[in-house]
C-alpha cells in the first residue's frame, strides 16, 4: 500500500499532527466520519483497549474503524503503544476490528473482546488428581465450585484451598465458594492406592491335624523335621510347616524358603494320614531362599503321588529355613 511504520505513527499515533498520507489528524478523520464536538471533547471521550497490532497490520493502516457486531461504527486511533483508542463509553462485548484504507476499503483484523469486570485468578497445584472446573479466573464477587478427583489407582490424601491468602473450608474433594474476594489457590495431592498381594499365603494359615492354627498361628515350627512317615520329629535348626490344602495337579509356589534339597515334603489325605513323602529336591530342587520356585504336583512327579491320586488333600514342607517372609501358595503365582 506504500505506507510505512513511520508514516503510520505520525498519522495515527500523534493525535493532532496531520502528517499522514491524507494530511488529516485523527480528530479530523473522526469528524469526517460524523463526530460532532470539539477536539477537546473528542480527546476526553477516548478509551484505551488492549489490542496489539502486528507489523503486517501497521503497513496497511490509514485510518481505523471499530464496528460492533451490530454494525455501528466507532472511530478512534492507534497510540504510541499500539493500543486502539476509541471514542465513547463502550459497553462490555465483542467488537470486530476493521481498518479503512486510502481507497475507502476496509480490512478485517479480528474480534476485540471488551471486558471491564474485575477478576481473581484460579491457580491449581494438582498431583495425581484432576479438577472438574477448568476456569483460570473468576469474576470478583461471583461464585466458584469444583470437585477434586484422584486419578485411577490413586486416592486423595490432602486438599487445601486459599482465597486471598486465607484458608477456605473444604469438604473432602468438594470446593464451594459463594463469593470470590481474592485469588484462589487449590493444592491437592493423591497417593497411590496400597493394595495387598494378589495371592493367599498358606503358611500363616496352616493347621495341625485337628484343624487348629499351627504353632499358635505362626504357621511353622523351628527345631523339627518331617521323617519318611510324614511325622514331625525333633531336629535342631530345621523348620516344618503345618498342614496346607492341596489336590492332585495343583501347582505349588514357594518363595523365601531355603533348603539344600535333602528334607521332606509330605502329602496327606483328608484324615491327615500320610500318602507320600518326597525329598525337597524332587519337587523344587535346591532353593536359596529369595527366588520363587514352583512345581505341579501330578502323577509323573513321583510314584507315590501317582498312587495317592485324588486322595491328596494336604501337604507339609520341612526345610533348612522358613521365616516370617516365607510364602507358599497353591495355583497362585507370587509377584
Amino acid at each position: 500500500m506504500g505506507i510505512g511504520f513511520n508514516d503510520l505513527t505520525l498519522m495515527l499515533g500523534k493525535r493532532n499532527q496531520g502528517n499522514g498520507r491524507d494530511g488529516k489528524s485523527a480528530y479530523e478523520i473522526a469528524v469526517s466520519h460524523g463526530f460532532a464536538g470539539s477536539e477537546t471533547e473528542w480527546l476526553a471521550s477516548l478509551k484505551a483497549l488492549p489490542y496489539t497490532l502486528t507489523e503486517a497490520d501497521k503497513a496497511l493502516i490509514v485510518a481505523q474503524v471499530i464496528e460492533s457486531l451490530g454494525g455501528n461504527p466507532i472511530f478512534g486511533y492507534v497510540d504510541e503503544d499500539n493500543h486502539i483508542i476509541v471514542q465513547g463509553d463502550l459497553t462490555d462485548g465483542t467488537y470486530s476490528v476493521k481498518y479503512e484504507l486510502a481507497d475507502g476499503s476496509k480490512v478485517d483484523i479480528g474480534n476485540l473482546v471488551l471486558d471491564t469486570n474485575t477478576y481473581w485468578s484460579v491457580t491449581k497445584n494438582l498431583t495425581n488428581c484432576v479438577l472438574d472446573n477448568s476456569a483460570t479466573k473468576v469474576v470478583a464477587g461471583g461464585s466458584y465450585s469444583a470437585t477434586v478427583t484422584a486419578s485411577d489407582g490413586y486416592e486423595l490424601s490432602s486438599v487445601s484451598v486459599t482465597m486471598g491468602g486465607s484458608a477456605v473450608s473444604v469438604s473432602g474433594g468438594s470446593i464451594s465458594i459463594a463469593s470470590v474476594t481474592g485469588d484462589i489457590v487449590i493444592t491437592a495431592v493423591a497417593t497411590a492406592v496400597q493394595t495387598g498381594p494378589s495371592y493367599t499365603n498358606l503358611l500363616p494359615i496352616s493347621t495341625d491335624a485337628s484343624g487348629n492354627p499351627y504353632n499358635g498361628g505362626q504357621g511353622w515350627k523351628t527345631g523339627y523335621r518331617l521323617n519318611s512317615s510324614g511325622v514331625e520329629v525333633a531336629l535342631a535348626n530345621i523348620e516344618v510347616t503345618g498342614f496346607m490344602p492341596l489336590k492332585l495337579n495343583d501347582t505349588v509356589y514357594i518363595k523365601n524358603i531355603t533348603d539344600d534339597g535333602t528334607h521332606v515334603i509330605a502329602l496327606y489325605d483328608s484324615a491327615y494320614a500320610k500318602l507320600a513323602t518326597m525329598q525337597f529336591s524332587t519337587v523344587f530342587g535346591v532353593c536359596n531362599g529369595e527366588l520363587a520356585s514352583s512345581k505341579k504336583i501330578n502323577a509323573g512327579l513321583h510314584t507315590q503321588v501317582e498312587q495317592a491320586g485324588d486322595k491328596i488333600a494336604f501337604m507339609r514342607i520341612s526345610a533348612n529355613e522358613i521365616t516370617a517372609n516365607s510364602i507358599i501358595t497353591v495355583n497362585e503365582t507370587i509377584a
